[in-house]
């Protein structure tokens, strides 16, 4: 066999084997995902709907998770003008490992939140790494969620409430959190 030919076919059986492992881990990680939405939805029940919307395509997804509150207080719902708030979910495959970002999608109640913020950025950012273990056949995932600092005030009420950042693991029923 030609050298030629032996890097040819050595290249052919990695990018396969490299595109399986996409695959595999875009796969499991649309399976936790769905596990994550209808978690939520049973902890929620009672106090808010949960709702799934996906646009997938090989190395990337794009999910909008929204949460419908049933029970929020009159002046909540006349600040927010909404009992809804919404987060987009991008995450981005490669092999074995999937990794994601969150933030709460563009709209008129991201504005008026960013409008109490004290830095000029997201107010949430969770990120994180989804791995895909082999030999647990299980995704163990490692994240950060950075919350910014708001502050208000009117004629009678000065209020600040200071950023938070910490990290956070999940595998399987297992979620650690530290803010």
């Amino acid at each position: 066999m030609r050298k030629g030919t032996w890097i040819g076919s050595l290249a052919v059986v990695l990018g396969l084997g490299y595109v399986a492992g996409v695959y595999v881990t875009s796969e499991q990680v649309k399976v936790e995902y769905a596990r994550y939405v209808s978690v939520l939805s049973e902890n929620y029940r009672g106090t808010a709907k949960i709702s799934s919307t996906t646009q997938a395509s090989f190395f990337n997804t794009s999910n909008t998770l929204v949460m419908e509150f049933e029970n929020l207080p009159e002046p909540v719902l006349e600040w927010a003008n909404t009992n809804t708030i919404s987060f987009d979910m991008n995450f981005s495959h490669g092999f074995l490992v999937s990794d994601s970002v969150t933030t709460i999608t563009k709209g008129e109640l991201l504005e008026k939140i960013k409008a109490h913020q004290q830095q000029d950025r997201e107010p949430l950012i969770a990120t994180a790494s989804f791995k895909y273990d082999l030999i647990d056949r299980k995704v163990k995932v490692q994240g950060m969620v950075d919350l910014d600092g708001f502050k208000y005030a009117d004629d009678v009420l000065e209020l600040s409430v200071g950023s938070s950042k910490g990290p956070y693991t999940i595998e399987g029923d297992r979620f650690d959190f530290e803010l």
